[in-house]
């Protein structure tokens, strides 16, 4: 009886540091695609910053929060400057994630600048292309 309950621990302990694992090992992808898009901005000649880059939610969410984002595509004259950004999802499902965009936001154009308010503006979005049933 204590061997099978020593087993049933071992068992326990093995799926959690599993767990574990798939959680940091899908929140060093998602830290690692938004560094890859930001790069990928300024390698089009845009000026695209951002401040901290926050990861929680352990161990069944994933919520990040990405402060100060500055984007802008100096060929149009077009900014976007957010103080926050926030998406989340959850661990079993890390394509399907959900977009949080801050009560305030700037838009500059050319010619004005249109500061942008609102309650509540949430996105949800699919990274995965579906899967088709034609061949």
């Amino acid at each position: 009886m204590k061997r099978i309950i020593g087993i049933m621990a071992a068992a326990v302990v093995l799926a959690g540091a599993a767990w574990a694992l798939w959680w940091q090992a899908l929140a060093s992808g998602q830290e690692a695609a938004i560094a890859a898009w930001f790069d990928a901005r300024r390698d089009q000649g845009w000026q695209a910053e951002h401040g901290t880059v926050e990861v929680e939610g352990f161990p069944v969410r994933l919520e990040r929060r990405i402060q100060n984002i500055a984007l802008t595509d100096p060929g149009t004259g077009w900014s976007w400057n957010l103080p926050e950004v926030s998406f989340f999802g959850e661990a079993t499902s890390p394509t399907v994630l959900r977009l949080s965009l801050p009560d305030q936001h700037l838009i500059s154009l050319p010619r004005e600048k249109v500061e942008i308010g609102h309650s509540r503006m949430i996105a949800d979005l699919s990274l995965a292309e579906p899967i088709s049933s034609e061949t």
